[in-house]
């Protein structure tokens, strides 16, 4: 079992009620997420969904479901409860994140605090490197955000039908990508060479 914290900022340069209301709606920020995978919404109003994890040849797949506990508009702030299983395998995933929105002179800031706890082959596979990964999953996320927020692209975000099943556009929603661990971990590290050296 591995646990991690993640504590993130970002600014963003949009009106804080727009941004709060994207970040409610996961028809549209599961596709800001690598490997992730929207499929239907429940009767209790949870989220079905997938995300797939890449470590190296090794490719590890999850499925769980997501749930908002706490959303308040007036304040913009909103917590997510959620927890997954491994596809054909005994690992697992729970996380709790606590997020909301703030006026900032360039627009919008998002807080971001969450919890998440991880078991099974992820851990063994990527222990040492999971704060280095989570940071740059982040990032990808703030890159994707602000350039949907900025063209204004609603892409994927279709309907839910009488059955649950999302509707809508189906030439939207991009294929699933699978979060390249390894990749990400290349990238961190070259990205801390460059500051490196660019202080000599």
């Amino acid at each position: 079992m591995a646990s991690l914290t993640i504590q993130e900022e970002l600014t963003l340069a949009a009106h804080p009620d727009a941004v709060f209301e994207y970040l409610r709606d996961p028809n549209r920020v599961v596709h800001c997420l690598p490997g992730a995978q929207l499929d239907e919404v429940n009767e209790d109003g949870s989220y079905a969904g997938s995300i797939k994890v890449k470590l190296g040849a090794v490719s590890i797949a999850y499925r769980g479901t997501a749930r908002f506990h706490e959303v308040d508009s007036e304040a913009r702030s909103l917590r997510l409860e959620g927890k997954g299983r491994e596809k054909g395998g005994q690992g697992s995933v729970k996380m709790t994140m606590e997020s909301r929105v703030e006026e900032a002179e360039a627009g919008s800031r998002i807080v971001v605090n969450a919890e998440v706890q991880l078991a099974g082959r992820v851990v063994r596979f990527a222990r040492g490197m999971l704060d280095n990964v989570s940071k740059e999953v982040f990032r990808q996320f703030t890159e994707c955000l602000a350039s949907t927020m900025g063209t204004g692209a609603e892409s994927g975000s279709g309907d839910v039908g009488e059955d649950g099943v999302l509707t809508g556009d189906q030439s939207a929603p991009p294929a699933p990508r699978e979060l390249n661990a390894l990749a990400l971990l290349w990238s961190t590290f070259l990205s801390w060479l460059k500051r490196l050296v660019g202080r000599g």
